[in-house]
């Protein structure tokens, strides 16, 4: 009896002394980067029908504030024998709208074995029309050797790094893109740059740092393909 009650009084003892962990729900728009030796070999990106990639979003001056975007690939319109694809947006609150610089569900989006480009016609013709806005990534592109791209997604974008990051998606392997606009007509984009992070599965990672250091991150958190 005496053994009994010592024992149960050790339980008692080691169980006030138990340390409680704090319980946290991990932030969809946060994700680890490590540098890898790549390349990262992309050669098209996947525009197919009905694809679609879901991200979580964190505005600046709104720490608690986390939206989630999902992009569906509409149905091509061919043109000349290209296939463009268009995007559909859809949030978990209307009123506000999609971190990215630009509203992608403007434009209409190809890819082929060189790069991914965005145009606001189903048209690769002369950009001195305006017509093609951006070649958006280029495969096979050297480390820091960059290239501009016309109005309105006029930026120097330049592949700095190659890097492995885990989001709530997954684990990717990306090219990280640096993107210095030159586009800006309001004080408060002036100096904004982006890093985005491509991989075979898409964007993965836009993170987004104004001239008032207010930084937005949108990150992957699945996709349906």
């Amino acid at each position: 009896m005496r053994k009994t009650l010592l024992g149960l009084a050790m339980l008692i003892i080691i169980a006030g002394c138990k340390k409680e962990e704090p319980i946290t729900a991990q932030d969809p728009t946060q994700f680890t980067e490590v540098e890898i030796l790549g390349p990262v070999t992309l050669n098209n990106y996947p525009l197919k029908e009905g694809n679609a990639w879901t991200y979580a979003a964190k505005y600046h001056g709104m720490a608690d504030s986390i939206r989630y975007f999902t992009y569906r690939c509409t149905a091509p319109t061919n043109s000349a024998g290209i296939d463009f694809y268009k995007m559909e947006l859809t949030e978990n609150s209307p009123y506000h709208k999609s971190p990215l610089r630009h509203d992608f569900t403007s434009y209409y989006f190809t890819a082929n074995p060189q790069g991914l480009y965005a145009s606001r016609t189903p048209s690769l013709d002369s950009p001195t029309t305006n017509t093609l806005d951006a070649c958006i990534l280029k495969y096979g592109m050297p480390l820091n050797a960059g290239w501009q791209t016309e109005k309105p997604f006029a930026s120097q974008r330049i592949p700095v790094n190659y890097v492995r990051v885990t989001t709530a998606a997954g684990t990717f392997d990306c090219i990280k893109l640096k993107v210095e606009y030159s586009d800006y007509h309001t004080p408060y984009f002036y100096n904004t740059i982006q890093y985005l992070y491509f991989s075979d599965k898409g964007l993965v990672i836009t993170t987004q740092i104004s001239d008032e250091k207010n930084i937005t991150n949108m990150v992957l958190t699945s996709t349906n393909f």
